[in-house]
């Protein structure tokens, strides 16, 4: 029998990866809002207009079967223009920034609106709003062109970054059952089925952990290996992220890796921060 599906909680749309994408081969997308950065960004909604201090924190991203760092990924929450921002750097491990994220969106949403750039080939996508439609993007190089569609109509559908928000709305649902999600793929223009659940509970560093698995929804999803999230549960927060990520090799495949995400990392940090983050060049290469 197959399992129930939990409906997902729609929520009101302003401007703002991926992660069940990840398990398509070849394309990748992942970035997510724990629980307290979420309402941090809700605060900074509702202060708009004084000065506010921004929250930092940090992932590092390594080969899933082990060895150095690969990048890391830091994490800017910030208010702008009366309305919560995401920028998401991507640096190599010397510390050069070579790709941004940029998500705009109400701190709740499922689907928000993001830009996605990787200098180091000129590789780009996104959701936005043109002409009143709102439209996915990709480009595949610097060469290449913009191809721009329009968003398909879809109940229910769940973009980037708002994946993380879906878990922390259907928490205890998650518990005991599975949700199917229609998640967006850019590079296809399109949805694919995810399948989310398996819930199973550890204890690590003095934490209870829990950790949910994610594949294709269709009979042929066991041949993709599952992404495994793990969260801190106290706080749903994400500590451990496992499976293909959203940074590509220079021949363009999306790299299997254990992306860590400590809790030491977090800070508040001054607005001026996320000012010179957001003004800093991205390089078009990682040394060596």
């Amino acid at each position: 029998m197959r399992p129930a599906i939990l409906p997902v909680q729609t929520q009101p749309r302003a401007r703002i990866g991926a992660a069940a994408a990840m398990l398509a081969p070849g394309r990748a997308r992942a970035v997510f809002l724990p629980t307290h950065r979420l309402l941090f960004a809700l605060t900074c909604l509702l202060a708009a207009g004084a000065t506010q201090a921004a929250q930092f924190y940090e992932g590092t991203a390594y080969a899933r079967a082990g060895g150095p760092p690969l990048y890391a990924e830091a994490h800017y929450l910030y208010a702008a223009d009366g309305a919560p921002r995401q920028l998401v750097l991507y640096r190599c491990p010397a510390g050069a920034a070579f790709a941004r994220k940029l998500l705009l969106d109400s701190p709740a949403s499922v689907a928000p609106d993001f830009d996605f750039v990787d200098a180091r080939n000129g590789y780009r996508e996104g959701v936005r709003v043109e002409n009143g439609q709102r439209i996915v993007y990709v480009q595949k190089n610097a060469q290449a062109a913009r191809v721009a569609k329009p968003l398909p109509a879809q109940a229910d559908m769940v973009i980037d970054a708002g994946f993380d928000t879906y878990v922390k709305t259907h928490w205890d649902a998650l518990s005991s059952g599975v949700a199917h999600i229609p998640f967006l793929l850019p590079s296809r223009f399109g949805f694919i089925g995810i399948k989310l659940g398996g819930s199973a509970n550890a204890r690590e560093d003095g934490q209870d952990l829990r950790t949910l698995q994610m594949r294709l929804d269709a009979w042929y999803g066991f041949v993709a290996a599952p992404i495994e999230l793990t969260y801190v549960s106290a706080e749903r927060r994400l500590r451990r992220f496992e499976g293909i990520g959203t940074i590509r090799t220079d021949d363009g495949r999306n790299q299997d890796v254990r992306i860590e995400f400590p809790e030491t990392h977090d800070r508040e940090i001054p607005q001026s921060e996320v000012e010179a983050a957001l003004a800093e060049p991205l390089s078009g290469r990682c040394a060596g």
